[in-house]
């Protein structure tokens, strides 16, 4: 043991002292890709939402970005976005291109509910919405009240698959996607 090995003990030390949070950031993200997968930081993912909508103009770009984002974060099967303009029967579908084909009837079931975000695994298993949600294996709908130009509301609806891994939405997903939403 030198006085050279204990100075260099100390200056290794001050370095990981004043790296230990990045360090510490680091390692936690990397591991919790490779053992949590379905881990995600939803300030993050927040973050990057309001970026997108603050920095595009075009309504179709922004849904695209928000929707490769929710891909991206969440992991669900399938996520796309469908445009309802007033009441109409009309929808537009933006994102993934695979839409389940009953998609329009689920969205007709779902405006009788007044909850903004609807998980199906939190309906009543009895209830056609339910059942619908799970043939079309929807996970979450979240409607999105915006209005256009003129003033007319548009309402749109962020439909989720089932996860990718399997589990189930927490309420810090559905927490986060009413704040998306609260936020669009």
């Amino acid at each position: 043991f030198t006085w050279l090995s204990f100075l260099l003990a100390i200056i290794i030390f001050m370095i990981g002292a004043a790296y230990y949070d990045r360090l510490r950031r680091w390692f936690r993200r990397s591991t919790n890709r490779i053992f949590f997968q379905d881990m995600y930081e939803p300030p993050e993912l927040l973050a990057e939402v309001n970026r997108r909508l603050v920095s595009v103009v075009d309504l179709e770009k922004m849904i695209k970005d928000i929707n490769r984002l929710l891909a991206e974060y969440i992991r669900p099967e399938f996520s796309f976005f469908v445009l309802r303009r007033g009441v109409s029967k009309d929808y537009r579908v933006f994102g993934d291109s695979s839409s389940p084909p009953g998609v329009v009837d689920v969205l007709h079931q779902a405006n009788r509910v007044r909850s903004n975000v609807i998980m199906a695994s939190m309906l009543d298993q009895d209830s056609a919405l339910y059942k619908s949600m799970m043939q079309d294996d929807i996970g979450v709908l979240v409607r999105v009240p915006i209005y256009d130009e003129s003033d007319k509301e548009v309402t749109a609806y962020v439909v989720l698959g089932s996860k990718k891994s399997g589990s189930a939405y927490n309420p810090e997903d559905l927490q986060t996607l009413s704040t998306i939403a609260n936020g669009l």
